[in-house]
């Protein structure tokens, strides 16, 4: 958990991965597989699966994580938005941009208000991403883009670079490159 997305966030995506994959497997065993502890953990394991370039294996555990968020908690419970996100991110990167949209979607409506303007930008810019990789109202995806780049500029920090990441997208999209 704390120290897998410690060592992410310091860019040791391998060790990062051997220790949020210990705590997947200490949750389960002590919460059986629907548990959001165990939720959690598998969507941090996306995260480092992603950092490693193995997107179907993200994917994989991105679908898990969320069948698991789902069996245990509401509906509506704004944390699903964190798991949606990631299934978003893993279907984005494995370029299937027409099954990102739905999720990324309703991360957005579960996560109205945040005060972290982060947790909006990046599903925001995922979706941006599949919009536009499906080849589906590309206004729509710059205009998110740029919702997402707007957000950022408020934001007090930006440890993960998604402000870079949103100007590097857009730079793409105006340059006419074909781009995720």
């Amino acid at each position: 958990g704390n120290l897998g997305d410690s060592l992410l966030s310091i860019a040791q995506p391998r060790k990062a991965r051997e220790y949020t994959q210990r705590a997947a497997d200490i949750f389960r065993a002590a919460y059986g597989p629907s548990h959001p502890d165990v939720a959690m953990a598998l969507t941090n394991l996306v995260a480092t699966d992603l950092a490693l370039g193995e997107p179907r294996r993200a994917l994989g555990l991105a679908r898990e994580a969320l069948a698991s968020a789902e069996a245990s908690m509401e509906a509506t419970n704004p944390i699903l938005a964190y798991h949606l996100t990631s299934l978003g991110g893993a279907l984005v990167a494995c370029e299937q941009f027409d099954l990102a949209i739905a999720p990324l979607e309703r991360a957005l409506r579960l996560r109205q208000s945040p005060n972290d303007p982060a947790m909006l930008a990046e599903p925001e810019l995922l979706l941006a991403r599949a919009l536009w990789g499906a080849r589906r109202d590309r206004p729509r995806a710059v205009a998110g883009a740029e919702q997402a780049r707007d957000r950022m500029a408020s934001a007090p920090a930006d440890p993960t670079g998604l402000r870079g990441e949103i100007d590097a997208w857009l730079a793409r999209v105006r340059a006419g490159s074909r781009t995720r």
